[in-house]
């Protein structure tokens, strides 16, 4: 009888520490949404655009970008500040790389709001298949 007690004390307190172990003190982030697929986002995108880190600031969450060609939007500066609006959701843009930028948000000017959650990427010969026809230099 002793046995079993102590048995069912111990199973009792090893349910308690599993459940427990999963809590944190710590947020929990939020997730990026679904989002549509990249040839869907390249024709609603207000502003798309290839352009070449050149340097970052505020820890690589800022870059300032050589803009090589745009794909969507009219008044794209040849130089262009990208900015994460995300405290959660950030991203680390990378000095000398080439991105598809696709910010977020309805900024329309420089400088332009992105995270982890859009459809901006590092450019790729793959990419190069969604290139409008009338793409063209800033």
């Amino acid at each position: 009888m002793v046995l079993r007690t102590l048995t069912t004390m111990f199973v009792l307190a090893l349910v308690i520490v599993a459940a427990l172990a999963g809590t944190t003190a710590e947020p929990v982030r939020a997730s990026c949404a679904i989002t549509p697929s990249l040839s869907r986002v390249l024709v609603t995108a207000p502003i798309v655009f290839v352009g070449k880190v050149i340097e970052t600031r505020d820890h690589a969450l800022t870059a300032v970008v050589q803009v090589q060609e745009v794909w969507r939007g009219k008044q794209v500066p040849k130089t262009a500040i990208v900015a994460n609006n995300s405290p959660e959701d950030f991203r680390l843009f990378r000095k000398g790389i080439i991105y598809l930028f696709i910010p977020e948000g309805v900024s329309r000017r420089s400088p332009y709001q992105d995270n982890a959650c859009s459809a901006t990427r590092p450019y790729s010969r793959a990419l190069a298949r969604y290139r409008p026809g009338n793409a063209h230099r800033p």
